[in-house]
């Protein structure tokens, strides 16, 4: 399941990439950047809290 998730996440990011490089490389950049900042803000949010070792 979580192969064919990924795989339709690639082929979705993938057209939308393809799309926004035929309309404008600089709007191409912008969302590129914006995706990438609201990964790490996500990824500082969703933070799973670290199992001490026993």
């Amino acid at each position: 399941m979580f192969a064919a998730g990924l795989g339709a996440a690639t082929a979705g990011g993938g057209a939308l990439i393809g799309w926004l490089y035929d309309i404008s490389i600089g709007t191409l950049v912008v969302v590129v950047i914006a995706l990438e900042l609201m990964a790490l803000v996500m990824m500082f949010a969703i933070r799973l809290p670290r199992v001490a070792p026993s």
